[in-house]
């Protein structure tokens, strides 16, 4: 729990007035000792997993409409004092109160984004070499692709491209002339971009 007071920081024997810092606090004005001697006057904006997080107060020099936001690690503070109660914030009185984070919607968007990395992942095959890879990601743009060792295969293995990919095999169906086509487009791409290299 993030305490504050006029003692030290984080509780102890030495440590005076000490109270609880909760999701209450965000937007009071605070001043922050550091065990360095140097002193912060900021806002607080959030504490979570050992770091507190305070929004800088403009300085006359700077331009007023813009904040700069300080992160600093629990075990270099050593007290923290209140200059008012959340009421008296500038911030949230120039661009309101920000709203609770939805964590649900959080959660759901990073087990999206872990999905689509592992199906990413899945798509590399380090037992083939650069120039199959390549074959292999020039076909997924457009086909449903899969390893089978280190054959290609699309459309739920009905057509599989082996070694060295220059051909599809597979019933005779548009399926599988489409298929031809896309990898025959993608190995003339290839070798153009061959061509165009310069000479090692």
């Amino acid at each position: 729990t993030l305490v504050a007071g006029v003692g030290a920081w984080g509780g102890g024997a030495e440590a005076e007035a000490m109270e609880p810092v909760g999701a209450e606090a965000v937007g009071s004005p605070v001043v922050v000792t550091l065990k360095s001697g140097q002193e912060l006057e900021g806002e607080v904006f959030a504490h979570d997993g050992g770091s507190l997080a305070l929004v800088m107060m403009p300085t006359l020099k700077s331009d007023p409409h813009r904040y700069t936001f300080r992160v600093i690690n629990d075990s270099n503070i050593q007290s923290l004092k209140y200059r008012g109660d959340a009421n008296a914030s500038v911030l949230c009185a120039r661009i309101g109160r920000l709203e609770p984070l939805d964590m649900d919607r959080i959660a759901r968007n990073e087990d999206k984004a872990l999905r689509a990395a592992k199906i990413v992942a899945g798509r590399i095959n380090r037992s083939v070499d650069a120039y199959a890879q390549r074959i292999f990601n020039g076909l997924a743009r457009t086909l449903p692709c899969e390893w089978d060792g280190k054959d290609i295969v699309v459309f739920n293995k009905e057509i599989r491209i082996r070694p060295p990919y220059e051909k599809c095999e597979g019933a005779q169906t548009k399926a599988l002339e489409h298929a031809d086509i896309v990898l025959q487009g993608v190995r003339k791409n290839l070798e153009k971009l061959q061509q165009e290299m310069p000479a090692q």
